[in-house]
This record gives C-alpha cells, sequence and structure tokens, in this order.
C-alpha cells in the first residue's frame, strides 16, 4: 500500500512537473514574440523617418552638366566632333531625328535647405553634320532662358 502511494505521488509529481515546465516554455515563446514585435515595430518606425537628426543625405546629380560656358563657346556650323569636344556625349540622340542630340541634367538636393529639385535640358539639331541650332535652358551668349 505505501508503494501505491508512493508511486501515485511520483506520478503526480511528473505531472506538475511537466505542466509546469510547458507553462514555462510558452511564457519564453511569447516574450520571444513580444522581442521580436517592439523590434520590428521600432524598425519599421525609425525607417520612416526621413528627417532623422544627424543623418546625411547625398545629392544625386544625373545626366550631362551643362553650364552656361559650354553653350557660349557653341558656334553654328561646328561639326559633331567639335560639339562633342565642348559639351560631351549626348546622353541620349533621337533615333527618329538622327540630326538631334539631348544633353539632360537632374539634381536632387540631399538637404531639406537647398533648392530641392533641379532639372536643366538643351536640344541640338544638326544639318549635314553641322551644328544648325539649339533648344532648351539655355541661350548663347545670355544666360538661362526663362521657361
Amino acid at each position: 500500500m505505501l508503494t501505491s502511494k508512493h508511486n501515485k505521488l511520483n506520478n503526480l509529481f511528473k505531472c506538475v512537473r511537466i505542466f509546469i515546465i510547458r507553462i514555462y516554455a510558452q511564457l519564453w515563446k511569447q516574450k520571444q514574440m513580444q522581442k521580436l514585435l517592439i523590434i520590428a515595430v521600432l524598425t519599421i518606425a525609425l525607417s520612416g523617418c526621413s528627417g532623422f537628426p544627424g543623418v546625411y543625405k547625398i545629392d544625386i546629380p544625373q545626366g550631362n552638366v551643362v553650364n552656361q560656358e559650354m553653350v557660349d563657346q557653341l558656334r553654328p556650323g561646328m561639326t559633331e566632333n567639335q560639339v562633342r569636344f565642348i559639351m560631351g556625349s549626348p546622353l541620349m540622340t533621337d533615333t527618329f531625328h538622327e540630326g538631334r542630340w539631348d544633353y539632360l541634367y537632374s539634381k536632387k538636393s540631399g538637404s531639406e535647405n537647398d533648392e530641392g529639385y533641379i532639372r536643366e535640358r538643351i536640344s541640338l539639331y544638326f544639318k549635314d553634320g553641322k551644328l544648325s541650332g539649339l533648344n532648351g535652358d539655355f541661350r548663347p551668349g545670355g544666360g538661362k532662358s526663362e521657361n
């Protein structure tokens, strides 16, 4: 009779021990999930901060840099090679109009205090391999046009 009570107590202790271990495992999983959830929420919240202090944002220039000095050097009748020497290779050559070269430039400023976004363009037209005209944001000898 003593052994049967002893066996019953051992079985009861085993059940209680297993129950406690399962509860502890569930609590540990919940804590891990809570930690993971907090990390995920903080990551998403901080990634949305565009004006986060101390973060340096770079300027993003794209295309051909064209300035007024370059445009002032262009003369009607210049060959394509002479124009390419002054202006550089065009960003685009129009496949439908072989005599047209397009120079595009855009710059997105990284700082909030700056102008923000700059976009400039100029198109050069050639007839029989010679420069015949231009169109865009620059004028020869004058400065930027008011578009």
